[in-house]
């Protein structure tokens, strides 16, 4: 008798070759880019709108579901530990090479796809024989060796913290790996950055046995070295890298290598160089990409005008993302004053109020020249963030992002900085104005902030908020807490009758949290505003948050359209005006420990995180307390 044998035993070896190879990627089965940037938060869209700008039918897709990003990897609550190891490159490649011995073949003879999963995390929880046997099988590949232990769900931090010698042994475990391979390391992403790295003896033994990387490389193309409070001196040779981030390494800003990379990624507390002498380098890298410094520069250094005389802003045609950290804004104003926007698609400045009159006109100028070159017109996202004495300017341009994220705990009129208040409100308004020149007609999400108070502000300041608004004209979703009900009353309130509606085709506000008595005072006087100026209301997402306050206070806003989740946890909806439902009213604490345990993962992962963390104590041979924190 013949058997039929199954299609995919008919592939070439080059195709199954290509298939595997698919798989031997461990950025993308962690879901991160190459190049990525950390520390901005990406914020999915929450409400994907249908209508187009012809239609003119009314629609109403109030209950449609949130759409929200998924990630390569599953949460923790979907899968376990062992799932989740069973879902890794190394494993998959493993089990694919036992299939048969046509598979077998084409991947024990691909010492590439071995050398692209060099997962230290993996392999230290892994039988010792297994990882010398994973090392072996790369042969004489170029390696990409990834050991980014924070967050990792088959290493908890608390084995770590409560065991010094098994800090010991993995810090151990990566230098010997470095060390061993320093010729063929194409890609090194290594960050340990926790409290477990805090003893003195394991840094200073791991920077003497990784001292390797002040060795020439002709390989290295990527390289990452982040662990808490250990330096070590990286070469002044290395041609072919690309992408350098340094957290701890010690390097010669004057290096060749320099000059030509694609990523400079930079955190640091003590700077081996001037601000000054950093612009100077940062003018010639012309095949910059992507900078993050998070550079602690002291007040005192400042560009000085000869500088800026001698070496003006040079044109960056690659540069698309720059961040900067923890800058005076005197020096933010200095490092994007070194170059010209050409094509920047995302902007990050994390700075303080400027201190004086000069600097608040400087930093004005320089965020209104990335606007005359229509930069902000391309922002798909946009986050400010303003604080007491410091804000954020976040722009983004991801694909899907559609959300514009005002977090303004910045009370107008209130004496909370060494800066006075009418100048610092002012230099306020004039960023909103800047902002208003953007084109956000892909925006569709407003976020506002738990303190989003506009009582004290001067009628210039609404004015200049009610332009930025009116620039958002697309948003249907807002999302806030209950006490930013009263910013938005306030908006509502002081708006003259012929500027038109602000935040036109809102459709529903989105509550995260309402402990505040006054909520429902405030938000039936906006809606009455905006019914008034004949504005349909928008729908309110009240979650579950009527389990907890009282809502019955919104029943009097005749027609609003509440949404909210029942207690089988599905999707429900009430208009207000008729007899207020029992299901909306407040649950006993005892109810609502029911309804989390009901709907809440936690008790399996933490079992599952108690069993995982018996196997590894077993395995690596220690004793790990009883009592466990979760990672």
């Amino acid at each position: 008798m013949l058997l039929s044998l199954s299609p995919i035993s008919s592939l070439s070896q080059d195709l199954l070759y290509s298939i595997f190879s698919l798989n031997a990627d461990l950025d993308q089965y962690y879901g991160i880019n190459e190049d990525d940037v950390e520390g901005f938060s990406k914020y999915p869209a929450l409400y994907e709108d249908e209508d187009t700008e012809d239609e003119q039918e009314e629609h109403t897709p109030y209950l449609k579901p949130l759409n929200r990003s998924s990630s390569p990897i599953q949460t923790s609550t979907m899968q376990s530990r062992s799932e989740y190891l069973l879902a890794h490159p190394l494993s998959v490649l493993r089990r694919a090479s036992q299939v048969c011995s046509v598979w077998r073949g084409v991947i024990l003879s691909a010492p590439v796809l071995w050398g692209r999963i060099v997962d230290i995390d993996i392999l230290f929880v892994s039988h010792q024989d297994w990882s010398a046997e994973v090392l072996s099988r790369t042969q004489d590949a170029l390696l990409h060796i990834r050991a980014r232990r924070e967050g990792h769900r088959l290493l908890p931090c608390q084995i770590l913290e409560s065991n010094p010698e098994l800090v010991s042994r993995y810090l151990r475990f990566i230098s010997k790996i470095i060390q061993k391979n320093w010729g063929r390391i194409r890609k090194l992403d290594v960050d340990c950055n926790k409290k477990w790295m805090s003893v003195r003896a394991d840094r200073r033994r791991f920077s003497t046995r990784a001292a390797v990387v002040r060795n020439p490389t002709d390989v290295l193309e990527y390289f990452k070295l982040k662990l808490e409070n250990v330096d070590v001196s990286f070469t002044h040779s290395a041609a072919k890298i690309r992408h350098f981030y340094s957290s701890g390494a010690t390097f010669s800003l004057h290096a060749p290598w320099v000059a030509t990379l694609h990523t400079l990624k930079l955190d640091t507390f003590y700077p081996l160089w001037s601000i000054s002498e950093f612009i100077v380098v940062l003018q010639s890298m012309q095949d910059l990409k992507k900078l993050y410094l998070g550079v602690y520069w002291k007040d005192d250094d400042r560009v000085g005008d000869s500088i800026l005389k001698t070496h003006p802003a040079a044109k960056h045609l690659h540069l698309n993302d720059v961040t900067l950290l923890h800058f005076s804004a005197a020096n933010c104003t200095a490092i994007l004053e070194a170059f010209v926007p050409i094509d920047v698609c995302r902007l990050h400045v994390d700075t303080s109020y400027p201190e004086s009159e000069a600097d608040l006109r400087a930093f004005r100028n320089v965020v209104q020249k990335f606007a005359a070159n229509r930069q902000f017109g391309k922002y798909l996202s946009l986050d400010v963030s303003f604080s007491t004495g410091k804000f954020d300017i976040v722009s983004n341009d991801p694909t899907g992002n559609t959300v514009f994220r005002l977090f303004m705990d910045h009370h107008f009129g209130m004496p909370f900085t060494g800066v006075p208040d009418q100048m610092r409100d002012g230099f306020v308004e004039e960023l909103f104005r800047i902002f208003a020149q953007g084109n956000f007609s892909q925006t569709r999400c407003l976020v506002l902030p738990k303190l989003f108070s506009l009582s004290q502000a001067w009628p210039e300041s609404l004015t200049a908020l009610h332009l930025l608004l009116r620039a958002l004209s697309r948003v249907n979703v807002i999302r806030q807490d209950g006490f930013a009900m009263s910013g938005l009353h306030r908006l509502a309130e002081s708006e003259s009758s012929n500027e038109g509606v602000f935040l036109p085709s809102l459709r529903r506000i989105m509550l995260q949290d309402c402990q505040w008595k006054f909520f429902s005072t405030f938000a039936k006087r906006f809606y009455v505003a905006r019914m008034q100026r004949g504005q349909a209301p928008p729908v309110l997402d009240i979650g579950l948050l009527y389990q907890q306050e009282d809502m019955s206070e919104l029943n009097d806003i005749y027609g609003l359209q509440l949404v909210y989740i029942g207690a089988d946890g599905d999707l429900c909806s009430y208009t207000c005006g008729a007899a207020w439902p029992d299901s909306l009213g407040i649950v006993s604490e005892t109810d609502r420990e029911s309804y989390r345990r009901l709907h809440d993962d936690s008790e399996k992962e933490a079992a599952d995180q108690a069993s995982w963390i018996a196997h590894i104590a077993s395995r690596l041979g220690i004793t790990v307390p009883t009592t466990q924190q979760n990672d």
